[in-house]
Formats: structure tokens, C-alpha cells, sequence
């Protein structure tokens, strides 16, 4: 940090600390301007942070990558993995044994610059890096995030994923050979569960009385692991109801293979594959709610933000666009 080794003596910390309130820096006359400003950025730092005057070196970056990691054992594997990856090239970049507090703003920038072209992949390093920083700054080992400037926010990509329309779905779940693969597919469609969501299904978890589910977490936190309550709607609850056999209600699909078996259930149905099979039906689910319901509502049965819904889900339908369109006058576009 800016002027540190200058006033590393403990008592005027203090004395920078409480003049921090005061503003009474009178006692510094004689002292260059630009020490003062440092002990000004100093005293304001303190005034913000009081917990930086009682820390000892910051730690360096390889030792706190590692330590962050460790300390972080309540994120789930894959996002650990990105850390992991980011904190790579961090360390490629400045080096293990450069202190966190030694890279300020302009070393952000110059770092983000080394990132692949690729805009995802870069706003998802950024985001980490962010994370990362901004952890050692809740720690108060530094002031500030040198990474909080920088652009994470992924590019939003255009809404043309495959719609998986009602006669496809009927084709394709006449195609499952067991009861646990045509509820798996359904309640991806149609109810909106991610797969381990629905592999995790169990009988109880579903109130026929008033048809709803409840989707428990796995076990970690975030917004992928609330405890919430999603409607079960009639086409769900009729294909429920001719499938009710096994423990689970996905019984005899296994968390393995997953991909290259629908695909070989889409062959038998004679529908083309497309991208990521199991998460675009639950993106199918959520634009048919949201043309239905409130778009908070839907939010909270899919089990994410409003923000996320609209930027990764959202996609107009066919059926929204015809009825636009057909409703639309001689009047309409003036």
C-alpha cells in the first residue's frame, strides 16, 4: 500500500487513525505535501478499515490463491475449478511470490489483457479474480480490489436455442422405454427442474393435493441449492400419475450417461438432437411461463433472478409471436 514502510510504527497508525476522524493534520506541517497526501490516503483507509492497522504483511499470491481455495470448500467442485484455472493465470502472470497488496489497478488491466479474445472467457476470469480479491479485501488485507474495474459481465447471447414443441415432447416421451425416463424428460419440460433436480425427486417431495414440488437443495449455497416450491401443472401431473412406480420418480436413470441416452431415445422418436439437451428444456419451460405468469413468479419456480431469466431463458415463442401478429390491425406499427 501507498506510504506503508514509511509509517509502519504502530503508534502513528494510531495517531493517522484517529486523525482520520478529526481532520486535524496540523501536527504534519512540515511534512511534504505528497507524504501528507499519502498519509491522508492512509488515515482515510483507516478511518473505512480500522482492522488494516492490526494485520501483518499481506500475504503472497501463490499462498493466497491456495488459501482462498481452502477456505471456499462450500462452493461446488466446478466452480472451485474456476478459480483454480484463474488463479493460474494470475500466477503465470504476475508470479507466486508477488504480494497481493503489489498489484494495483494498472497490473489488473495489463493481466486482463493476456486473457483468451474470447469474450466469456474472459468476463469469467475477470469475475474470479474479482471474487478472489475482493475476499482478501473483506480480510482486510488490502485496501482495495485492483480488479473491481474490470468487465465481467459475459456477452448476452442471441435467444435461438431449439424449441422442443408439444407434438416433439409427445413423441419423445412415448419413445422412453421406462416409467423414470419419460417422468425425467417431463419434469425438465414441464415443470422446469434441473437433472439433478429431478434425479433427486422423490415421491414425497410431491403434494398431489394442491400439485406442487418441492425441490430440496443439494446441499451447498447459492441459487441453485433453495429450498422452493414449484407448481405442478395438469399435462405434468396427468404423465406423473401414469408413471408412478420405483423409490424415486426418476427411478432407473442413473446421474451418468445421460446425453447419449436421450439421444438414443430421440433416434427411436425420430426427432433431431439439439444443444444441450436436458438444460433446453428447462429453458422451453421457462418461456412458456414467462408469456403465462408473472415474470417474478416464474423466477422463483425456476429458481433464479429475474436478470438471469431474461438474459439466458427468455425466448419468444412461436405461439406468442402468431398471436402478435395475428391480433396485429391495418393500425398496427403507427
Amino acid at each position: 500500500m501507498c506510504g506503508r514502510k514509511a509509517i509502519a510504527d504502530s503508534e502513528l497508525w494510531i495517531r493517522i487513525h484517529n486523525m482520520a476522524y478529526s481532520m486535524a493534520f496540523t501536527e504534519m506541517a512540515t511534512i511534504p505535501e505528497t507524504v501528507q497526501a499519502q498519509y491522508r490516503l492512509m488515515a482515510t483507509t483507516l478511518a473505512e478499515r480500522p482492522g488494516m492497522s492490526y494485520n501483518k504483511t499481506p500475504p503472497r499470491l501463490g499462498v493466497w490463491l491456495d488459501y482462498f481455495v481452502a477456505e471456499r470448500q462450500d462452493l461446488k467442485r466446478a466452480t472451485i475449478q474456476v478459480y483454480q484455472q484463474t488463479g493460474k493465470r494470475l500466477v503465470d502472470h504476475f508470479g507466486a511470490e508477488r504480494r497481493i497488496d503489489r498489484i494495483d489497478k494498472v497490473d489488473a488491466a495489463a493481466w486482463h489483457n493476456t486473457l483468451p479474445e474470447n469474450l466469456a472467457t474472459r468476463a469469467k476470469h475477470a469475475r474470479s479474480a474479482k471474487s478472489m480479491f475482493a475476499y482478501a479485501v473483506s480480510l482486510d488485507l488490502i485496501p482495495d480490489n485492483p480488479f473491481k474495474n474490470l468487465r465481467s459481465n459475459a456477452p448476452r447471447k442471441m435467444a435461438e436455442w431449439h424449441y422442443v414443441s408439444e407434438r416433439d415432447l409427445h413423441k419423445i416421451l412415448a419413445a422412453c422405454k421406462t416409467p423414470g425416463w419419460r417422468n425425467f424428460i417431463a419434469l425438465m419440460r414441464l415443470g422446469g427442474l434441473r437433472r439433478g433436480e429431478a434425479l433427486r425427486l422423490e415421491w414425497g417431495d410431491i403434494n398431489a393435493d394442491v400439485r406442487t414440488m418441492l425441490v430440496k437443495p443439494e446441499g451447498y449455497e447459492g441459487t441453485k441449492q433453495r429450498l422452493r416450491t414449484v407448481p405442478v401443472v395438469p399435462d405434468l401431473y396427468d404423465i406423473l400419475q401414469a408413471n408412478h412406480a420405483g423409490e424415486r420418480v426418476c427411478d432407473g436413470v442413473g446421474p451418468n450417461n445421460i446425453d447419449r441416452d436421450m439421444r438414443v431415445i430421440l433416434k427411436h422418436a425420430g426427432v433431431e438432437p439439439w444443444e444441450k439437451l436436458c438444460h433446453t428444456l428447462r429453458k422451453n419451460l421457462e418461456s412458456d411461463w414467462l408469456a403465462k405468469f408473472p415474470p417474478l413468479d416464474v423466477a422463483s419456480w425456476l429458481g433464479h433472478s429475474l436478470k438471469v431469466a431474461y438474459d439466458h431463458y427468455h425466448q419468444t415463442t412461436a405461439e406468442v409471436m402468431a398471436r402478435a401478429t395475428m391480433n396485429c390491425g391495418k393500425d398496427c406499427g403507427k
